[in-house]
């Protein structure tokens, strides 16, 4: 019952093709309508799991006299733009959340409000507010947010007790004392690590660190902030963290060298004191839940406030999309309440056909599937470290925080990607590292 978060690395984002003028506009975009007919097209959409498959059967069962076909391929930014010259647009396309203020400001994918108002839906009263914010430009909705899998920072219980470390020490409105243990449950021989105290999970949390110091990507009004006083705060100490464990290259080596899926992970070796880590890998841990002693707690911010970004996927609609009114209401079917219980029901079964399982919930982009799905489904494990874990993401997704839509999305995770490593492996001071980064993702975001 492994289930793998499809993440998106900072480090591999590829730049945005110049999409003006690339035979879009020449196609007629179709008005929406509540007379849903036709044939539909998917591009981006994986069920590799029993939760995918059973919200994809409920959709299609809603739309069962329409037709549907899949594009499975992660989202790529070159293959969309491919397609959208090409002529063959898909009518659905999932992509996260961060690259969909680049799409809406290009005019490549359309707003949603108005199918939204045909169908009588009030989406702010089904989606996060947080992850509707993510997908909001100028006013309009332009995105349909599927899951929203929060961070936290999950403690190894041993390693901390061996070190005298709590996880009131794990607060960062106390940076020195949160360094501290840092250095406390660090281990290390001939300058290579056997135990880290933290990995901070870099690739997939930068915004919750940079949140966490107040810092923000963008402004109000998309434009980049990427040197920003709390951005460079934010890099600052993460370099200190990767520093007082033999810096960046060594702490990425020792990284790779765990079996984190396996029955041999950092938590059951004790290869490592704490990571900031999304809601998907305690379901991980459950396969070797006898094994492992943890805890989680909620990444604060300098004021001591939990809270947790809002990173995800969404699904839009291309502008010239031949089925726009079809596409919202599959994506709107299938991240319904019914979708989520379903998925639930499938989770639930999977959990009991495996010895030992535990059923750590599932984290959508709405509330009230949460908690549908919790109250029906999560029950005490009797493993109460395993159920301490769950209470405490279920309690962070409370806190949730957007950092916002921009034109220059890509731009922004681009440059933020490069920014980091260049600052971590000392090529450029972070302050300097961080400047140059701004003013290229200020280029793409005046081109735009």
């Amino acid at each position: 019952m492994i289930t793998r978060r499809n993440a998106l690395s900072l480090a591999l984002v590829p730049p945005l093709l110049a999409a003006t003028g690339c035979g879009v506009g020449a196609a007629r975009q179709r008005a929406y309508t509540t007379d849903l007919r036709g044939k539909l097209s998917l591009y981006g959409w994986q069920a590799t799991d029993e939760v995918g498959q059973a919200r994809e059967g409920y959709a299609a069962h809603q739309l069962s006299h329409i037709p549907i076909t899949y594009d499975r391929a992660n989202f790529d930014p070159q293959k969309f733009t491919a397609l959208l010259a090409s002529g063959r647009v898909p009518d659905i396309v999932v992509m996260m959340r961060t690259f969909i203020g680049t799409y809406a400001a290009k005019g490549l994918i359309r707003p949603l409000d108005e199918a939204f108002d045909m169908a009588g839906f009030d989406p702010r009263a089904h989606y996060y507010p947080a992850t509707l914010d993510d997908v909001t430009m100028d006013g309009k909705i332009y995105g349909i947010p599927q899951f929203w899998q929060p961070f936290a920072l999950l403690l190894n219980k041993r390693v901390m007790e061996r070190s005298g470390v709590t996880d009131e020490d794990m607060d960062l409105s106390d940076t020195e004392r949160f360094l501290d243990a840092v250095r406390k449950m660090y281990r290390g021989r001939h300058g290579k690590p056997q135990t880290l105290g933290l990995y901070p999970s870099i690739t997939d949390s930068m915004p919750d660190w940079i949140t966490a110091f107040d810092g923000r990507l963008m402004d109000e009004s998309g434009r980049p902030t990427l040197d920003d006083p709390g951005v460079v705060a934010a890099v600052r100490f993460l370099k200190s963290v990767y520093d007082v464990q033999g810096g960046y290259a060594v702490v990425e080596s020792y990284f790779q060298s765990f079996d984190q899926f396996g029955n041999g992970n950092q938590y059951v070796r004790d290869q490592v004191g704490a990571q900031l880590y999304a809601q998907w890998y305690p379901n991980v841990l459950s396969a070797t839940a006898k094994k492992v002693s943890i805890m989680a707690t909620p990444l604060r911010d300098r004021s001591g406030n939990p809270f947790a970004c809002s990173q995800g996927t969404a699904f839009v609609v291309p502008k010239t999309a031949p089925n726009p009114s079809a596409a919202v209401a599959w994506a709107r079917a299938v991240t319904s309440d019914s979708a989520w219980l379903a998925a639930g029901v499938a989770r639930a079964k999977t959990v009991h056909d495996t010895p030992g399982g535990i059923n750590t919930g599932l984290f959508t982009g709405a509330r009230s599937a949460d908690d549908l799905v919790r109250r029906k489904y999560v029950k005490p494990s009797g493993n109460a470290d395993f159920d301490q874990v769950i209470q405490a993401y279920y309690q962070v997704v409370r806190h949730g925080r957007s950092i916002g839509a921009s034109a220059a999305g890509l731009a922004i995770r681009r440059e933020l990607a490069n920014a980091v490593v260049q600052a971590f492996t000392g090529s450029k001071p972070v302050a300097d590292a961080l400047h140059d980064a701004q003013t290229a993702a200020l280029y793409g975001y005046d081109k735009v």
